[in-house]
This record gives structure tokens, sequence and C-alpha cells, in this order.
């Protein structure tokens, strides 16, 4: 994939990244995890237990597929044991999904959840996230 920065400072821990490239992941499949993993979607509780959300539509539109496309691969995620579901979709909310659950992201800190350390503005795609979706590296 090309994407070698990976940390508790990066939407990618190490841990989870060496997971992912083991299993062999299709390009589809990393995209979604890059999206769920993105800082202005993915909140880390001060257990070190991680969720995310995204919109399958407008994940299908950056990757130029149909929403069902992303929705399989959502299911492929969810039967590796990468993604667990957390609250369904319902009256225009994304669902939300346990990232990595059993691989808990190095500990938050005090004070209950905080966004994702050291990424972008909230509303902003990260470059992180833009790379997997296209593929390449900025």
């Amino acid at each position: 994939m090309g994407m070698r920065h990976a940390g508790p400072h990066s939407p990618f821990y190490t841990p989870w990244l060496e997971e992912w490239q083991a299993a062999n992941m299709p390009g589809l499949q990393w995209s979604v995890m890059a999206a769920v993993c993105d800082s202005t979607r993915m909140q880390v509780l001060e257990d070190g237990r991680a969720y995310g959300w995204f919109s399958r539509d407008a994940l299908a539109e950056m990757c130029n597929v149909k929403p069902a496309s992303v929705g399989a691969a959502v299911k492929a995620l969810r039967r590796r044991g990468f993604l667990k579901e957390k609250t369904k979709a319902h009256r225009g909310h994304c669902a939300e999904y346990w990232i990595m659950p059993g691989h808990p992201w190095p500990r938050a800190g005090k004070g209950g959840t905080k966004r994702a350390q050291g990424r972008g503005a909230p509303g902003t795609e990260s470059p992180a996230l833009k790379a997997a979706l296209t593929g390449r590296t900025e």
C-alpha cells in the first residue's frame, strides 16, 4: 500500500496495520478501514477501545463504487473481526463500528473520550485517508 507511518499519532496503529497487511485485504477494504480510522470520525475511549463511523454513500462516491460494494466490504471486515457494529445507521446517522475489537489503541489518557491524536481539524479529510482512497501518497 505504501503507507508506513503508523503509531499512536497516526490513524494506523502499528499492530492494527500489521494485522491488516497480513490479511491481504482488497483495496476497498483498506479504504473502509482508512475511512473509519480517519481523525474526523474516530473516537478513542479512555480504556483504549476505538470506534468510528462513515457514510456508505460518501465513501462509495470517494472510491467510485456503489454503496452496495462498500456494504460488502464492511461485511467482509466484520467477518475478519476488524470491525464490529456498535450502532446501526438510522434517520440520517451513520452506523458506528468498533475498530479492531480486542486490540486497544494506546491509552488515550484521562477525560473520557478523545479524538484520535495528532491529525487534521474536524470536517477535513486527513492526508492518510486521501492516500488510502486514491492509492497515492502526497
